[in-house]
């Protein structure tokens, strides 16, 4: 998709002063030969900030190759932390922290912000609020997971009994902090254990009443998507065939219309 222009370069500084651009870079691929290729132009502005015409910068939120390149050739390309958007970002980071910048393989650091990226970027949503909600869904589902596999393989190897026992501490370790009960965990155990110290009862097999298959009631008609057997299209040809009879020859296969002799007849007279 970026490798197309996405925006002319007159749209792109149009809200600009000359005086704000330092630089204008055209960047072009020498693989590709084709007339309808268009070249990229990478603009550096005086706050640090390089705009590409293939807008990667502002949909992606981070820098493009095109931007790379520049940064490599031009003596005025810095790189900024602030071309990162903060989505990008584990942690969320302060209005007052120090941006890391490289020019001309030196870095630095630097409070001062981008200025015309952060007018052409949209608000961050992805907040702190949200971000502590979904790194709560990402670890309730990972820890659900481990769960259900615990589970099963406790249940294959029949030691259930383990895992529980690890849980009851677990949850006894944390149920002060968690405002949870072991108590009811508890009760559920040991009624557990007590179906399970039951007698078997014996099971007379002549008082088990004979459980028969459901009723199957055949739909009137060709069932729908099934294909005839060979032996069900035979038959049809066979019915089709003796259910004709010459009523002028009396051989069947053939009626009177298409009967030779008949026709043959009528020649005569």
């Amino acid at each position: 998709m970026y490798d197309m222009p996405q925006i002319r370069l007159q749209d792109l500084l149009s809200n600009l002063d000359n005086t704000e651009i330092q630089e204008i870079w055209e960047v072009s691929y020498i693989t590709i030969t084709s007339s309808t290729a268009k070249p990229h132009y990478v603009a550096i502005l005086a706050d640090a900030t390089s705009f590409c015409t293939c807008m990667n910068i502002i949909n992606q939120g981070m820098p493009c190759r095109h931007q790379y390149r520049i940064l490599l050739q031009s003596d005025k390309a810095v790189f900024h932390m602030g071309f990162i958007h903060t989505h990008w970002f584990e942690s969320m980071p302060s209005e007052t922290s120090r941006y890391a910048t490289i020019a001309q393989g030196n870095k630095t650091y630097s409070i001062k912000p981008l200025h015309y990226i952060d007018q052409i970027r949209t608000g961050n949503v992805y907040t702190s609020t949200i971000k502590k909600t979904a790194d709560k869904r990402i670890k309730f589902g990972s820890a659900m997971s481990m769960a259900k596999t615990s589970v099963q393989i406790a249940v294959t190897e029949g030691a259930t009994g383990e895992l529980t026992g690890l849980l009851t501490q677990f949850i006894m370790k944390y149920r002060r902090a968690t405002g949870l009960n072991i108590e009811e965990v508890q009760e559920g155990l040991s009624s557990k254990d007590s179906c399970q110290r039951q007698p078997l009862v014996v099971i007379d097999n002549n008082r088990i009443p004979e459980i028969s298959n459901p009723e199957y009631h055949k739909p009137k008609g060709r069932p729908p998507k099934r294909y005839k057997a060979v032996t069900e299209m035979a038959n049809k040809q066979n019915i089709t065939s003796s259910s004709k009879t010459c009523s002028h020859c009396l051989e069947k296969g053939h009626n009177i219309r298409s009967c030779a002799k008949h026709k043959a007849s009528e020649r005569v007279v």
